[in-house]
């Protein structure tokens, strides 16, 4: 069933890119899952096309499936064979903490995962399987937090997240993903709902933070539900497509900062700040600054004592 609608997703996008090897990891910046789900996500994320991934688990019982003979000997850190942004949700050891390995180079357990194989953090996954949680809200928070290395921008046409998924019998998974999807529906805006159920999220955020799209099997997937998503994602050199905003190898130029007066407040307690480019968390003593044009944004205290000075009230 799941992968029935990604199959269904890939066909849509290949004729919208007119590229006959078109894969799922040439749109997808960050593909990622749990369990079995993460199985699914890494497959996808090493180029294979969702018709390779069906004809593995027709060759195989999923149960029997080695994880080895998808896999190979592919690091989690191989940028070559790790076309796109990977997440792969596990426990760590006996305790139910969630880790969340992922090939960010900037990400907090990069080093310690980086040379493990992508085979062996799968197994562990799908045998300590993390139930539950929903890995598109994860991804989420994983995608568009400040403190995330990822840290990308927020808003409706600047971020998709695809929830792929069917309804488990369970009672607790059910109530779980029904709490799960709610949040989702709240926090973005779904093209998929003609009514305005998910109007809360106005209110609730002060804006919507990313288009949604979430497919089971009372879905139908349609090109119009894509809307500006369409194009595959374009790739940086040497095949980074990672943007953190901490290393950019281009021709900086030399500038300096025009003489205009900003207003800024020093902020004693930590604090948050929508800005023009999403939410922004700031700390105790960093100072809150407006802008020439009343937009708002944080600076940190030491790099705002380096940047700006009082002005002189008699000037």
């Amino acid at each position: 069933m799941l992968l029935g609608f990604l199959n269904r997703i890939e066909e849509i996008l290949t004729k919208e890119n007119n590229d006959p090897d078109f894969q799922l990891s040439d749109y997808f910046d960050l593909i990622g899952g749990a369990g079995t789900g993460s199985m699914i996500a890494a497959s996808l994320a090493i180029g294979m096309k969702v018709s390779e991934i069906k004809q593995k688990l027709i060759d195989h019982n999923p149960s029997e499936l080695n994880c080895k003979s998808l896999f190979g000997d592919i690091s989690l850190g191989d940028r070559e064979k790790v076309r796109t942004g990977l997440c792969i949700f596990s426990k760590q050891g006996e305790t139910n903490n969630i880790l969340e390995i992922h090939n960010h180079p900037d990400g907090k357990y990069f080093n310690q995962f980086k040379d493990q194989t992508i085979s062996k953090l799968v197994q562990d996954s799908t045998v300590h399987s993390v139930s539950l949680i929903d890995p598109a809200f994860r991804l989420f928070l994983l995608a568009g937090q400040h403190s995330s290395p990822f840290h990308w921008k927020l808003g409706t046409r600047n971020m998709l997240i695809v929830s792929i998924g069917v309804n488990n019998s369970e009672h607790d998974h059910q109530e779980a993903n029904l709490n799960n999807d709610l949040i989702m529906r709240l926090l973005g805006k779904s093209p998929q709902e003609n009514n305005n159920n998910s109007e809360p999220g106005k209110s609730f955020l002060g804006f919507k933070a990313f288009t949604y799209l979430k497919y089971n099997e009372a879905k139908n997937i349609v090109i119009d539900h894509f809307g500006n998503f369409l194009n595959k994602h374009p790739v940086g050199k040497d095949g980074v497509f990672f943007v953190s905003g901490t290393h950019y190898d281009l021709p900086f130029e030399s500038y300096t900062k025009k003489d205009i007066p900003i207003g800024a407040c020093r902020i004693d307690s930590d604090f948050e700040i929508m800005t023009m480019e999403g939410l922004m968390k700031a700390k105790a003593g960093d100072y809150l600054i407006k802008g020439v044009r009343g937009e708002y944004y944080a600076c940190d205290a030491e790099v705002f004592k380096e940047t700006y000075a009082r002005t002189d009230e008699n000037e």
